[in-house]
């Protein structure tokens, strides 16, 4: 998966952050969780930083394992029409997203702990042709660093706009997690690490789509490969 290939770019030393740090933001905040996907540990975590907020004010919680198309799913969960039972199948999970369902259960039907769930994912492909998206300095270098020897992988035409298609798909995330918030309590998106490491991502699109602060955290330590500025969860 693309993601996954934004952590082979030169490692730095990593900046730790430890849940009590995150939980004692002062609202309206917003907090971008990278997360490997299907990591178990990964999850437990977000939900640990899920909670802990909730426990202070209102959380919308945006989950990219969610496709953007099965938001009526998740209101409809919420209100209490579907059982748990049946979500992996109205979500299409294994169609959408792929990844075990077990380990997001918990996240994606916080919903019935007063928690609003958000679907924020969405598909692979270039930016559409009638919206634009700004392209943060040095984003293309970065890519093609990452990318490495898996170049080869790509047709000319998608190594050309790869820098394009993934910045969109950085911005859509943030869009789709950001529509509709109050900017009452606390925003937290949960998305692919690859979206986070580098600053370049979804957290560098995020503060134009909302007013109030963004924080970033890679949920991953161990073997956590960073860039300047990266911020990852403390053991």
């Amino acid at each position: 998966m693309i993601p996954a290939l934004l952590a082979a770019a030169v490692a730095h030393e990593c900046d730790e952050v430890a849940l009590d740090e995150l939980v004692s933001l002062e609202a309206p905040a917003v907090v971008v969780l990278g997360e490997r996907h299907g990591a178990r540990d990964d999850m437990k975590r977000a939900l640990a930083v899920v909670e802990a907020l909730r426990a202070r004010g209102p959380v919308r919680l945006a989950m990219e394992a969610v496709h953007e198309s099965n938001q009526g799913v998740l209101d409809a969960y919420a209100k209490g029409e579907l059982k748990t039972g049946h979500l992996p199948r109205e979500l299409r999970w294994d169609e959408t997203w792929g990844y075990a369902w077990k380990p997001y259960k918990k996240l994606v039907t916080a919903s019935r702990s007063g928690v609003q769930v958000v679907a924020a994912g969405l598909d692979l492909g270039p930016k559409p042709a009638d919206r634009e998206v700004e392209i943060p300095d040095g984003y293309d270098a970065f890519l093609k660093e990452a990318i490495g020897g898996h170049a080869h992988q790509m047709s000319e035409e998608v190594r050309a706009r790869f820098a394009t298609s993934m910045a969109w798909r950085d911005f859509r995330i943030g869009e789709l997690a950001a529509e509709g918030w109050d900017g009452q309590g606390f925003l937290v998106l949960l998305t692919g690490r690859g979206h986070v490491e580098g600053g370049l991502g979804t957290t560098w699109q995020l503060p134009k789509l909302v007013e109030a602060p963004v924080t970033s955290v890679v949920l991953d330590h161990d073997g956590a490969r960073c860039h300047p500025g990266d911020r990852v969860w403390a053991h």
